[in-house]
Formats: structure tokens, sequence, C-alpha cells
């Protein structure tokens, strides 16, 4: 089994506003911004202009210094030595050794032999990621692409693991010490050889007839085949947090990790290493390098469904988080992924996968699926048809 990380570090130069920020996929980003600008004194926003507007022609001159039309003298050197001097690296420090020795633990727990895939995206971590390989004994495996970001930095880790099945692993956040959930994993990957996908985050039933992402629990009787307690859906969902690492962990040696999902997202997000080949891994045109993966996970998940695999969701339970904001969801970055980055993934998705007509037919055949599969202890429960996800009911057709 592999897992992947993600960046562990963050570029961000309004510190102040970091702390305040709240947000997510729904929400607003900057939604303090105005309560922050209206404490500040008026030289103080005057500086905070002038720092913003500086790291922005820093940014500018940059872009057309690569076009050969830069106006500033400066040599490409001097103005990335600048812009760096303009902002505060945030970084995980504490995590890395921390995040590895309990992964390796639950990996013991579970008896199933694993490694731990590093796409370090942050090259001062470097002797820190070297140093945990040796110590671990192989079980870490760093390789070093400085600021290729997610989609890329997961496909190339992918490449590299050796395992059969991948965990897309975030890192800032630590497992369960039991390794049980890996077991369950194991079951539903082996008694379901079409199961291409299992989110353990948060999914979708039906993304057009649903207002917001689902987690926790499913309401399904323990899968018969498996004993294991899971649902197809349409997509797992992913909370993307841009921090220069992207874990993953595979598993080596013939270990096997289900309610019908259409989708599910980051993280964790497990993929058999078979269908992630097949599939061409994530999606890597809706990003520049260096930008946030947003809705990559939807993306293939629904590569995953047209292509004849399934896609499941399983929650997890004990995960704890390290007490600090994410990366994409601090300063700057926020706007970068939940505006920019948002924007033209949602956009380029919409176009490929949009159309209403296929997005019913998808939604039709994961409640088929979950219909042949899964029983209702109590039919008040049912997962469909109410206010989470207006599609269907928990009738079986005859």
């Amino acid at each position: 089994m592999s897992v992947m990380s993600r960046t562990l570090a963050i570029a961000i130069f309004l510190a102040s506003i970091a702390l305040l920020v709240d947000a997510g996929p729904e929400l607003n980003p900057f939604q303090y911004c105005s309560t922050v600008l209206k404490k500040l004194r008026r030289n103080e926003r005057q500086t905070l202009h002038r720092a913003v507007v500086a790291v922005q022609g820093l940014y500018a001159q940059l872009e057309l210094r690569k076009l050969d039309r830069a106006t500033s003298t400066a040599t490409t050197e001097q103005l990335q030595a600048w812009l760096n001097s303009n902002q505060t690296v945030v970084s995980r420090p504490w995590a890395i050794s921390k995040l590895a020795q309990r992964l390796q633990a639950v990996c013991r727990d579970a008896g199933i032999p694993c490694e731990l895939v590093v796409n370090a995206d942050n090259p001062h971590e470097a002797s820190e990621w070297t140093t945990l390989a040796k110590s671990t004994k192989g079980f870490v495996v760093p390789l070093f692409s400085a600021n290729i970001h997610e989609a890329r930095g997961y496909n190339r880790a992918a490449r590299a693991a050796q395992g059969r099945f991948l965990i897309i692993w975030q890192d800032d956040q630590l497992p369960p010490s039991s390794g049980s959930w890996l077991r369950d994993l194991q079951k539903l990957f082996s008694g379901h050889p079409r199961l291409a996908v299992v989110g353990m985050n948060t999914f979708r039933m039906c993304k057009h007839a649903e207002a917001t992402n689902r987690f926790g629990a499913v309401a399904w009787e323990p899968d018969p085949v498996t004993g294991v307690r899971w649902s197809y859906v349409q997509e797992p969902k992913l909370v993307v947090d841009q921090t220069p690492t992207q874990l993953l962990m595979p598993i080596g040696a013939p270990p096997q990790f289900n309610h019908a999902i259409p989708n599910v997202d980051f993280a964790p997000l497990v993929v058999r290493a078979s269908a992630y080949e097949l599939l061409g891994g994530l999606e890597e045109s809706y990003t520049r390098k260096g930008d946030c993966g947003i809705w990559g996970d939807w993306e293939l998940c629904t590569r995953a469904w047209v292509a004849g695999w399934t896609v499941g969701y399983l929650p997890i339970e004990g995960r704890e988080g390290d007490g600090q904001d994410g990366g994409t969801h601090v300063g700057s970055n926020a706007e970068k992924c939940w505006g920019r980055q948002q924007y033209v993934s949602a956009g380029s998705f919409d176009k490929r996968y949009g159309s209403p007509a296929f997005q019913d037919e998808l939604c039709g055949k994961v409640w088929k699926f979950n219909m042949a599969a899964f029983s209702l202890s109590d039919p008040s429960k049912c997962p469909y048809g109410g206010p989470e996800t207006k599609f269907g009911n928990c009738t079986r057709s005859s």
C-alpha cells in the first residue's frame, strides 16, 4: 500500500488575515477581509496595500520575463529572491516525523506491508525526508520535484509506488492508531474486483441533486460479501490542502483494501493501482504547476464510472488534525485555490461532464448498484429522496 501526502509548505504574506480566514469549498475564503481592514489604522492599510502591490508586481515581472517582455532590468534570480523575501513560508516540520511514524505503526497493526512515497515539493525539507528514509529502513521513499504540486505530484508518486493500492493522504492529518480501516479496505478491494476508488473523507451520492458534500457513517447494513459497512457513491470529495508534499502510501505485498458513490474526494482517497494506471491518473490539464488540485478527485471518479469501474465511500474514524490551518485556507493561497482554480477547474469539469442527462444517468447507475448490494434495517434512514439527496428512493425495482 502506498500513501501520498501533499505539499508541506505554504507561502503566505498576509499573516494577520490568515489567522481569521474561515475557508472551504462552500465558503468565501475572504469573508473576513473587510473586518480585518476596518481594524487596521490608516498607515497600516497603506503598508499592506504597498506590500500586496509589490508582490503582484514581482509576479507580473517574472511572468513577463518568460515571454522576454519584462520591463525590469533585474535578472530572473533577483526577481525571485525579492519575491521570496516578501513572503512568509509556513511549513509543518513538526508533522513530518510524527506522520511517518504513525502511518508505519498503522500498517504494522494491520499486518499489511506498506511504503510511504513522498513527493517533496519543498527543497528545504529534503534532508528531513532523507533522514526519515534511513531511519524507517525504506518505509519512507522520498521523491524531489520542486513545486509541481498536487496532480503532478500524486501522479509522479503513483508511478514510483510498488503497492497494489494507493492511499492519497493529507500531511496535516494523523491516522487512527488502529489499522482496522486498512483491513476493511483490503476486504473491499478483494471482494469487489471492479472497485477502483474509495473515498474516506466526504462524498456525493448524486452530485447535481445535493446542495453540499456529505460525510459520516453510511445508512446501509454491512455488505454481505465483505462484512464492511460502506456505500457506492458518485464522487468522494477531497478537502484540498496546498502543502508542498504529496503523500502516497502503497501496499506492497498482496494486500487488498464500498455504499456506491458517484463522487468522493481528497483525502484520504484510495485507488486500485491498476485502475489508476489504466485511467491515466489525475487530470493534469486543469491546473498549472504549483496550483492546487481542486476538482481532480471528482474528475477521476467520474472517469472511473465512465470506464466501467465503480467508486465507493468508507468512513474512517479517529483521524486527528495537527491544529494548524490548511495551506489553501490561508492568505493569498485561499483566493488562488478556492477562487481562481475553483473557477477554472469547475468550468472545465462542467464542459466535460456537466450535461444534466449525463448526470442523471450516472446518478441512476450508482442508485442501481446500491439497491442491488445493500439493505436498510431502518427504512427512515434511506440516503435517497430526502433533503440531502433529492434523487431516487430506497424502493428496489422489480
